[in-house]
């Protein structure tokens, strides 16, 4: 039997602040986002452009706290807007050591 590729597991994209940042500097800045549902929240739109989701981070077998954090400090806060939440991103990162 001869190998096929297809037999290889895919890796899973994992969602990073950086990643988020960057993902973030892409967008229109003026455009707004929705909160809610999470689907529609700026976070929400990120995680399905690297082929993932909430609900697939949120599944119970992964640390998911970080989400918490991005919402809280990122997308939660004042003007929802892409700009406004790339703004907050750099700030958090940056309280990081980013």
């Amino acid at each position: 039997m001869l190998y096929d590729p297809k037999w290889e597991t895919q890796t899973e994209a994992k969602p990073t602040l950086q990643g988020f940042v960057a993902w973030l500097e892409r967008q229109k800045a003026e455009a707004r986002y929705q909160y809610m549902p999470c689907s529609t929240c700026a976070i929400g739109q990120y995680l399905t452009s690297i082929g993932t989701s909430y609900s697939e981070q949120c599944d119970g077998t992964r640390d998911y706290q970080y989400l918490c954090e991005w919402n809280h400090m990122i997308t939660a806060p004042g003007v929802q807007t892409f700009g406004a939440a790339l703004e907050r991103a750099r700030k958090y990162a940056a309280s990081l050591g980013n």
